[in-house]
């Protein structure tokens, strides 16, 4: 009877549960109060719950001595987050307000627990945790805006690309990364992403702080709340000088196999054809459709055939 006028004392002194798990246990751990919301998260019906250690939801080390866990909430109203474990073994994350429960003395004659489900909440938590890993490690810059066009991300890469560190760049509007004569440019873009679309691979040119111009590969996303509604934008730039200069390579170094005047021709190492110059035309009267594809024997005399062999047993070999 003096741990239920306890109980009732508490009561009064308690917050709303509010559809919330309301689970209490007295000094030695032994769970005495059970409700319908920690049956239908735990698992357990009041029936199995009550009479059983509170260290049926929450792991043993963590109440391993219950008592000192008690004497930790003497003081009074608290809270703590905990990992606690469902009847089908199950691990859930859980929000608890603390009210020790004491009688008419002052006693201390348990605790009760009132708990909230925020598995969810850490899911969310951990997934943005792990999104702005992604931001922060990527090579492309992450740039994100609100509707007005202010800055209110801005990673490694960016500041790398741009110059502009993270704390000149937030606030600031993204005109300062494009140039005047693209200003235009940005408006048509925001028009599309308050309309819920995507710009995707929009090569443009964009400029640092030292007025360098960068062509860049633009892909703007819209950002959305949970209502749905568009809020910001999300800007994923590419540097593409690299490929530029890349692509550059590639074509100065096919004009020159086209125009050499000695036949250049590729081939696997099972001896196919992969490619073939104009100049290989000349020498074997062979145009580059008849011929790749085909096997490189086609130009080799039967009786030459051993040689083939000991040059793509070389090839292989690294020589």
């Amino acid at each position: 009877m003096k741990i239920e006028k306890a109980e009732n004392l508490a009561k009064s002194q308690a917050i709303p549960v509010n559809g919330e798990a309301r689970i209490s246990f007295r000094n030695d751990g032994v769970i005495y109060q059970w409700n319908n919301v920690a049956e239908n998260i735990f698992g357990y019906p009041a029936i199995d719950a009550i009479g059983r250690n509170i260290s049926l939801i929450f792991p043993l080390n963590y109440f391993k001595h219950p008592e000192t866990f008690v004497n930790n909430f003497e003081e009074g109203f608290s809270e703590f987050e905990s990992v606690c474990q469902t009847k089908n073994g199950g691990r859930i994350n859980l929000l608890f307000y603390v009210l020790p429960i004491k009688d008419e003395s002052e006693t201390l004659q348990g605790i009760s627990l009132t708990g909230t489900d925020i598995t969810d909440k850490k899911k969310a938590e951990e997934k943005q945790a792990f999104l702005g890993c992604i931001v922060s490690s990527s090579d492309d810059a992450i740039i994100s805006k609100n509707l007005k066009g202010i800055i209110t991300s801005w990673n490694r890469a960016a500041t790398e690309m741009f110059g502009y560190t993270e704390q000149e760049a937030i606030g600031q509007n993204i005109s300062i990364i494009i140039p005047p004569e693209s200003q235009d440019e940005e408006e048509l873009i925001m028009e599309s992403i308050r309309k819920g679309e995507k710009i995707d691979h929009f090569e443009t040119i964009r400029m640092a702080r030292d007025g360098a111009e960068k062509l860049v590969s633009l892909t703007v996303s819209p950002v959305k709340n949970t209502k749905g509604e568009v809020i910001g934008a999300s800007n994923i730039l590419r540097d593409q000088s690299e490929k530029d200069i890349q692509d550059e390579q590639q074509a100065r170094l096919a004009a020159i196999v086209t125009s050499s005047d000695d036949a250049i021709i590729s081939k696997t190492l099972d001896g196919i054809i992969t490619s073939w110059n104009d100049s290989a035309t000349l020498m074997f009267g062979y145009t580059p459709e008849e011929t790749i594809g085909k096997h490189i024997s086609l130009i080799i005399p039967a009786d030459r055939m051993n040689e083939e062999t000991n040059i793509i047993q070389n090839i292989r070999a690294g020589n």
